[in-house]
């Protein structure tokens, strides 16, 4: 309980500091950088984006089951704007570090972000978190220039081998974004999902 306290602590100060990245894609659709975390592991951050247009958006079912019951469309449905672009937050290992993990007996059945305790420190968890809010909020500074209706969005992934209702992974992800998001953002729960998103366009 106390080295989790201070786990929690330690990661809502972002005391640490970035590790060093590249970013290997520009698309506005799909910003794609490198975070090089030792000299064989590379993590991968992606932010992927989906346009959500109104007149379209029973169109595509699947985009429907996803956004039919949340704040995404209450925007659309009101007719406060008829586009949205949601940019899911995704995190993995590279390719290349995904092969070195199994050639070096690591990560044999987990070798992804969500399990990213199996072949990394905690020293490198928390730069890595720092990291990932480091390029969020960069990212997000530069699309409120031209964009007003946007949001972020990420799912932590459950440890099942724990718990099936085992909460401490989003909670830690929470408790950082929470702390360190600017000034001119919102960010709150929604069916599981956590959303980041211009201040002022919707009260969740």
């Amino acid at each position: 309980m106390i080295i989790l306290k201070n786990l929690i602590t330690e990661i809502g100060e972002a005391s640490l500091p970035p590790f060093k990245y590249t970013q290997t894609s520009t698309k506005s659709q799909r910003r794609e950088y490198t975070i090089d975390v030792t000299d064989d592991i590379q993590m991968l951050f992606i932010l992927r984006g989906t346009d959500i247009v109104y007149g379209d958006f029973e169109a595509d079912h699947d985009i429907d089951q996803e956004y039919s019951n949340t704040p995404v469309f209450d925007l659309l449905d009101n007719g406060i704007t008829n586009e949205i672009t949601v940019y899911e937050i995704i995190f993995s290992t590279t390719e290349a570090t995904k092969t070195w993990l199994v050639q070096n007996e690591k990560g044999k059945k987990y070798f992804g972000f969500p399990y990213m305790e199996s072949f990394l420190n905690v020293n490198q968890v928390l730069r890595l978190m720092s990291t990932i809010v480091h390029i969020t909020k960069e990212d997000a500074i530069d699309t409120l220039k031209h964009m007003k209706y946007f949001f972020y969005k990420y799912t932590a992934v459950k440890n099942k081998s724990k718990s099936p209702n085992d909460e401490r992974r989003k909670k830690l992800y929470d408790a950082f974004m929470k702390k360190n998001i600017t000034s001119d953002f919102s960010i709150a729960q929604f069916q599981g999902d956590t959303y980041i998103y211009p201040k002022g366009i919707i009260d969740l």
